[in-house]
């Protein structure tokens, strides 16, 4: 099925669901009291449904790599279906289930092993494909896992059915502040953003188009409306984002993201009256995020500073910087192009780059070319018999970093996946070099 007639039979199944939930619900639900209301929405928990998430949590920030997270532990629900395995669930249901616990335990091979027999059983059980997609991303497989949320798109009457009941508090977490994050569900939301994420991690420009066509059989979807705009941002698009995210309302702070993009947006394009306007109603906001808070106070101040023709400097946002979204040049045409960093030295950088042993603490700063091993290396690790004499290069090309074994026999695994060449990695890769565990992480200068 090529990809407009998948996203045409899903709208015909969105338009089918509305009609009929809506006819149902007037005879059946009775209506809730405002205070009924409310409450059901400060219960983020348990929601199972993609978006914005306004709680506390522990996860480091990630940029735009969604990590596997849990509300609670997975006791309660493991024991159900154990359970009821051999009653109420077919065949395929049970070897989800059983790589659903592998998945709790740690077994990740076991797991994935489980979700592949499940769909040998019942190649409809979208919710298989969308654990494997997780696992093919991780694994820096990205076009595989593009394939496998596209069938779990094709599949999305399923979606969730299945893996609710055994984890019901499974999410992919991305953090974006201390209090606010993005849990993405096996859901239409969800498997959109981590496709067009999977697309962006593979340098695709189908990511903004598949977007496109995702909002427009769920039209006003904030979640999507902010990842698109932070593609369209790194494009260079700015026009485009100003366009999409016009008709945004200041309902802060389900649309302070947003509101945030457009107003850096209308700033940098010169239209400093809109954007000094979207920052003052959001910070008159008693409900705005403290970090968001100071990401507006940034936009206002730049242009304030615009309104009276001073020079300014560029828009700096925390939000981005956590993001780690990549900043479009602007040249004198006032065309955006895109950047490549190619330092010749280690003084051009603006972050340091470095790798912080995850046993003891300790961090070790990356040059743009760090050779790794027990003797004559830039790092030297006498303490691991399993390190080769020269075993690891890490290094900077054309703005990308990659790691690579220099020996045949050096193990090196990034995020529990062995490779046996050269290899890119990103911030907050976990890397293990023989039988030492890192991860890339980087600082900004002061």
């Amino acid at each position: 099925m090529s990809d407009g007639n998948l996203f045409k039979a899903i709208k015909n199944t969105i338009s089918s669901a509305k009609t009929v939930v809506s006819a149902a619900s007037e005879l059946i639900i009775p209506k809730r009291t405002e205070e009924s209301q409310q409450s059901q929405s400060n219960s983020n928990e348990g929601n199972f449904e993609s978006g914005l998430y306004f709680r506390p949590h522990k996860s480091e920030f990630t940029g735009l790599i969604p990590i596997i997270d849990f509300f609670e532990p997975q006791k309660m629900g493991l024991s159900l279906a154990t359970m009821f395995k051999n009653l109420s669930f077919s065949q395929a249901q049970n070897i989800f289930y059983r790589g659903c616990r592998a998945l709790v335990g740690g077994v990740k091979d076991k797991a994935r092993e489980y979700f592949k027999k499940t769909l040998e059983k019942d190649p409809r059980l979208a919710d298989a494909y969308f654990m494997l997609g997780i696992f093919d991303w991780q694994e820096r497989k990205f076009k595989k896992a593009s394939e496998n949320f596209r069938k779990a798109m094709l599949m999305h009457g399923y979606l969730g059915s299945t893996i609710k009941p055994a984890l019901p508090s499974f999410r992919l977490i991305m953090p974006i502040t201390a209090n606010l994050s993005y849990a993405l569900y096996p859901d239409l939301v969800g498997i959109s953003i981590m496709l067009a994420l999977c697309l962006r991690a593979s340098e695709s420009n189908e990511s903004i188009k598949d977007l496109e066509q995702m909002l427009d059989l769920l039209p006003g979807q904030n979640s999507l409306l902010f990842i698109m705009s932070l593609l369209l941002y790194e494009q260079g698009k700015r026009e485009k984002i100003i366009e999409i995210l016009k008709p945004s309302t200041s309902d802060a702070p389900k649309s302070a993201l947003n509101l945030l993009i457009l107003a850096k947006s209308l700033s940098e394009l010169g239209q400093s009256d809109s954007s000094l306007q979207i920052a003052g109603s959001m910070l008159d906001s008693d409900n705005l995020d403290p970090d968001l808070r100071q990401d507006f106070i940034e936009i206002e101040r730049v242009s304030r500073q615009q309104e009276q023709g001073k020079t300014t400097s560029p828009i700096r946002l925390l939000l981005f910087e956590r993001l780690q979204i990549k900043e479009p040049q602007t040249d004198s045409g006032n065309k955006i192009k895109k950047v490549i960093r190619k330092p010749e030295n280690d003084a051009d950088f603006k972050e340091i780059f470095y790798l912080i042993n995850l046993a003891t603490g300790k961090k070790y700063k990356l040059r743009t070319k760090t050779t790794i091993g027990t003797t004559g290396c830039d790092l030297n690790f006498t303490n691991d018999p399993d390190l080769k004499a020269c075993h690891a290069l890490i290094a900077l090309e054309n703005g990308k970093w990659h790691i690579e074994p220099r020996d045949e026999g050096s193990a090196i695994y990034i995020n529990n996946f062995k490779i046996n060449k050269k290899a890119p990695i990103n911030i907050g890769d976990t890397i293990q070099i023989a039988s030492s565990e890192f991860e890339f992480k980087y600082m900004r200068k002061q």
